[in-house]
């Protein structure tokens, strides 16, 4: 009712008047309280942003992954998607997006929806969208296969800058791996080329992030881009998509140790 919405609207604006939001209609409020929650969610955010690129929540971030892959987490495909756009944050020093929903202390509520990447990374030179599973084996492949390569052939239909994907579970199936090499080595129209779909394992995005936190200087958006290019190459000249993932995997134990 009115005044249970008038509540809520003075607990998220603490300056707001209760006698004059009692001469608003009910639409009129829900539309004020609306914005309010969105407001306050954004504010909690950019502080949560900030705090991760200190690298404090670095321990904490590896104890979250580590419980997901011992089945400690309920809701685990929607906490490794919040836990790897944390990650990122940590990581990168672009605008990045994640599309899961979250509640208004800035948890995780609800997981990116089907149609959109699980997170979108902005930088001023090259876009990244990335895409998360804990699915494993063939389920993998069929969940994953074909929504990840449509996902990228949409965002690089929307942006005109270079844009690669990163796809990550902890655990890689051979056919996803494949499909991904593929997906490089052929022209397809659909997805505006070359996909650029870099399979990383959680063991290996977590190398990722222990040598950049371990980096005298943290890396930057050029050094990502960098590892990203290198990577998707790797598939050129690769005998076979095992041989692509091996590439992949040596370079990672290198990566952002001499930024």
């Amino acid at each position: 009712d009115k005044a249970a919405l008038v509540a809520k609207i003075t607990g998220l604006i603490p300056n707001s008047k209760p006698a004059e939001l009692n001469t608003l209609s009910i639409p009129q409020l829900k539309d004020i309280y609306a914005k309010a929650r969105e407001g306050k969610k954004a504010v909690l955010l950019e502080q949560e942003r900030k705090e991760l690129q200190t690298y404090k929540d670095y321990d904490d971030i590896l104890d979250i992954f580590s419980k997901i892959e011992n089945k400690e987490i309920d809701e685990s495909p929607l906490f490794f998607e919040w836990n790897v756009w944390r990650a990122l944050t940590m990581l990168d020093d672009g605008e990045i997006i994640g599309n899961f929903r979250v509640d208004e202390a800035g948890a995780p509520l609800y997981p990116a929806p089907g149609n959109m990447a699980d997170i979108v990374c902005k930088y001023s030179d090259f876009e990244v969208i990335v895409e998360v599973t804990t699915s494993s084996g063939q389920k993998q492949y069929e969940m994953e296969g074909e929504p990840v390569a449509r996902h990228f052939g949409n965002h690089k239909r929307t942006t005109g800058k270079d844009v690669y994907c990163i796809f990550i579970a902890p655990t890689l199936n051979g056919a996803s791996v494949a499909h991904y090499y593929m997906l490089y080595r052929t022209n397809v129209q659909q997805y505006g080329g070359k996909a650029k779909i870099i399979p990383l394992s959680l063991d290996e995005f977590k190398v990722l992030l222990k040598n950049a936190a371990a980096a005298k200087n943290k890396p930057k958006s050029t050094h990502i881009y960098d590892f990203l290019k290198n990577a998707a190459s790797y598939a050129e000249t690769a005998q076979s998509e095992a041989d692509w993932k091996a590439k992949i995997a040596e370079q990672v134990k290198t990566t952002f140790l001499s930024v």
